[in-house]
């Protein structure tokens, strides 16, 4: 194959998509079909369409690679590379590459925290800059006092904020204060200069050095000392237990001013949502102003709408409040429907309780305008209308505002409700009708709109056939990617022109020309046609577009058979495509043995088709159906099916070619199957109904090193191996009788008939022991074979058979050897002769 990617270079924006076009040829003699994948890059941003190409012998055919980056993707330039692999061989495949070019944007979002706040001399706040874009950005702080009476310390002087990160500014803003009066508010604007200068509102509540609540203090203190002495005289009790009301405890905590306290204990939340009178959706970054209701001159709390044009005022003190909500581009108003503070409605709220959302608050954006120029030879006459998009409701006119162009071209809408979404219409006699969506921000004054009126005469038309002749009640829809019209192929002839056939004809008119038209046409059952077709001065009519359509669905039938044609019932057959999944299974009914049918398969389309059944190997085919090169249905189709189970058989011996039952033989490859060799038949063992492929063929019991034998299983055959048995691990040893009494000088005399035990070492004497007991013959010696290797033995020596193990004689310890007989390294001796 070869394949090439274009551009090979692309721009854009973080958040947006890059798309690439890949183009593959297939330069094989048969049909095959290609998948691409992207290496470099988070599959997950991938989507490929189509996601295959299925092409013939010599065929070329693009797909597209888009790449949906995420919004905080840092800037940067990336190479990828596209491999495009062949679904018949997976090692054939072609490499090409593209580069991604990620600009880079600086956005930053700054909020000020507190908004306000009281203090003395000195007022601490803090500026949050956080970067949503993807490069690092640069800041230097900013304050501005309109009084130019304050002054401001920042720290640090100036701040780099990476991207997806924040950072805090801690300010510092203070200036002369009175000795008497009431507070002070100072209002001013804090943010910070970067590429775009951002200001945010803050207010500095400076207290007087001696306040009014001072001397209430006093006259208080007086009053409580006069009080004590009356109660010190009046009562001799001491009060054991007291509770103190949350309301005492927020009396100590008030500003002094009456005003409500600045630490509540029990805070209360309250929430409330913007919606737009003209979208009916929430409306983001609207300011929320909580004031006192007896002072709504400073706000006590200022907050902003989310997306969702969501608003929330949490820790707020027992009192009374109202609202106001204001925005760019948007009439103010106070809750619920005031246009001024004294019409808003006062809300009360106690601490400790909850409390519902508040009701949604309508907020209209200021009227805007939208302005154009129509472009014609004579645009006079020509009639502008600006309705409402997307308008449903048969009781509602969806006409927002109808004027004349002038002479000019020139057009105005003025006082257009905002922010909303409109549909623009330009029509005038002998031209066709433009129509676009024309965006409206809040209060915006929208310029600059253009209209090109281009004459109305242009006509496509043609016949609509399918297979079997003339299709009538296809829709036909042409649009220039402005405008859009539809019309449905003629069902019937018509009975007034009885010498020709019309059934099936069409006819797209009032066209603008010039233009170019794509033009589809769709109906239930058959896939969908499209073509483009321009129209210009010299061509204003198409008369012969013709159309033929193909069914949109197909079907594949066929037999399946074994090796020698028989036929073979109980097949699956899996029909698999880009968005086709079905199974079924070839009948087993007399007459129909061995078929199957798959219908209501989409097309155009390659599907892979897989005929599995046990005991048979699995084949897979690829079928394309495509209905404009006649294979629709595909009911051709005669599937063998080869055996597909093998036979590993055998016999397990010694080295001396005599049976061995009881040995442990495992054959493992996708499965592990495992067998002790056979008593009745001795040594034998049988693997049957096995996959084809690789496996491992083991033999082992203790004492002995294992017999390992790799094979490869080919189907249907039937494969003898046998399987040779070294030496089992054993231990020797003798026992003689003790040591004359007259002297050694007479040689060593071998103890017969004694009983020999073999305890694994840690296991004497409470036993159990391994194996059977072993009697000395007549030279004394012994013998314990078959044991398992590697493991510490001890060899007991007993007088009789019944003796308890406590009762030995004498005894040693030996370690087992695999595939050895270890000899004991001395004589066990029992007894003493002449005694």
């Amino acid at each position: 194959m070869h394949a090439s990617a274009w551009p090979e270079e692309l721009e854009v924006e973080p958040g947006e998509a890059a798309s690439f076009s890949v183009t593959v040829t297939n330069t094989s003699n048969v049909i095959d079909a290609y998948r691409v994948q992207v290496f470099g890059i988070d599959s997950k941003w991938v989507t490929t369409t189509p996601s295959r190409l299925s092409l013939f012998p010599g065929d070329v055919d693009t797909m597209t690679v888009s790449i949906a980056l995420p919004v905080d993707y840092p800037a940067s330039r990336r190479r990828l590379a596209l491999t495009v692999r062949s679904e018949n061989d997976s090692e054939d495949f072609a490499l090409t590459h593209a580069e991604i070019g990620v600009t880079a944007t600086s956005q930053l979002d700054v909020s000020v925290e507190p908004s306000m706040m009281q203090g003395g001399r000195r007022g601490r706040f803090g500026i949050l800059v956080a970067n949503t874009g993807n490069a690092t950005v640069s800041a230097v702080p900013i304050a501005v006092d309109p009084e130019d009476l304050a002054e401001f310390e920042f720290s640090p002087p100036t701040i780099d904020v990476p991207a997806g990160q924040s950072r805090v500014v801690q300010v510092t803003a203070h200036g002369g204060r009175a000795w008497l009066g009431n507070p002070r508010a100072r209002t001013f604007t804090l943010g910070i200069d970067a590429d775009e200068r951002i200001e945010r509102p803050a207010t500095f509540i400076q207290r007087p050095r001696i306040g009014r609540w001072l001397i209430s203090f006093l006259g208080l203190l007086a009053a409580a000392a006069v009080f004590a002495l009356v109660l010190s005289i009046a009562f001799s009790g001491v009060i054991d237990e007291a509770s103190i009301d949350d309301s005492i405890l927020e009396g100590a905590l008030d500003d002094g001013e009456g005003k409500g306290v600045q630490i509540p204990v029990n805070p209360v939340t309250l929430t409330g949502s913007v919606v737009s009178q003209t979208t009916g959706t929430g409306v983001p970054a609207i300011q929320a102003e909580l004031f006192a209701a007896d002072d709504t001159t400073v706000a006590k709390k200022s907050v902003v709408t989310d997306d969702n044009g969501v608003y929330t005022f949490s820790g707020l003190a027992s009192g009374t409040y109202k609202i106001r909500l204001t925005g760019s581009g948007f009439n103010p108003v106070w809750y619920k429907e005031g246009l001024t503070a004294a019409g808003a409605e006062e809300m009360t709220v106690e601490i400790g309780n909850e409390y519902d959302p508040l009701d949604p608050i309508v907020i209209g954006g200021r009227p805007g305008s939208i302005s154009g120029l129509v472009i014609a030879a004579d645009p006079s006459g020509a009639i502008a209308t600006l309705l409402v998009d997307g308008q449903i409701d048969a009781t509602v006119s969806a006409i927002v505002a109808q004027v004349d162009v002038s002479a000019d071209g020139t057009f105005v809408f003025e006082a257009v409700p905002s922010p909303a979404v409109y549909r623009l219409r330009v029509e005038k006699i002998g031209f066709a009708v433009d129509t676009r969506s024309v965006p409206l921000e809040a209060g915006q004054s929208l310029s600059g709109v253009e209209v090109v009126l281009r004459a109305d005469d242009g006509v496509i038309g043609g016949v609509v056939t399918d297979a079997s002749g003339r299709l009538g009640g296809v829709t036909v829809v042409a649009t220039d990617g402005t405008n859009t019209i539809e019309t449905v192929s003629l069902t019937e002839d018509d009975p007034d022109t009885l010498d020709r056939d019309e059934r099936g004809t069409y006819a797209v008119r009032n066209l603008a020309v010039p233009g170019r038209y794509t033009l589809t046409f769709s109906t239930p059952g058959y896939a969908t046609e499209s073509r483009t077709v321009p129209l210009d001065d010299g061509a204003t009519v198409r008369q012969n577009e013709n159309v033929s359509m193909s069914s949109a669905v197909g079907s594949i039938s066929g037999v399946t058979t074994d090796a020698t044609d028989n036929l073979l019932t109980g097949v699956t057959v899996a029909v698999v495509g880009a968005d086709f999944d079905v199974s079924t299974t070839s009948y087993s009914q007399a007459g129909t043995e061995g078929r199957f049918f798959v219908d209501a398969i989409p097309i155009p389309g390659s599907y892979t088709l897989t005929f599995s059944k046990p005991g048979f190997a699995s084949r897979v085919l690829l079928v394309e159906l495509d209905s404009r090169l006649g294979t629709a249905n595909t009911d051709v189709l005669r599937v063998a099916l080869t055996k597909g189970t093998a036979v590993v058989r055998g016999v397990v011996t010694d080295l001396a070619g005599q049976p061995l039952s009881g040995v442990a033989v495992t054959l493992s490859g996708n499965k592990t199957y495992r067998q002790i060799s056979a008593d009745l038949n001795p040594g034998a063992y049988a693997f049957t109904g096995l996959d084809p492929g690789s496996y491992t063929l083991r033999a082992s019991r203790d004492g002995s090193r294992d017999v390992v034998i790799p094979i490869t299983l080919q189907p249907g055959t039937e494969r003898f191996e046998p399987l040779r048995m070294g030496e089992q691990a054993a231990i020797v040893g003798r026992v003689i009788l003790g040591t004359p009494a007259g002297g050694a000088s007479e040689p060593p005399q071998p103890a017969v008939g004694k009983t020999v035990r073999l305890f694994r070492s840690a296991d004497f004497p409470a036993g159990p022991t391994v194996g059977a007991d072993q009697v000395t013959d007549a030279d004394g010696n012994f013998t314990f074979s078959g044991i398992e290797a590697d493991v510490v033995y001890l060899v007991a020596v007993y007088s009789e058979p019944n003796a308890p193990n406590e009762a030995v004689l004498d005894s040693i310890q030996v370690t087992s050897q695999e595939a050895s007989r270890i000899p004991i390294d001395r004589a066990l001796v029992v007894g003493v002769v002449g005694c």
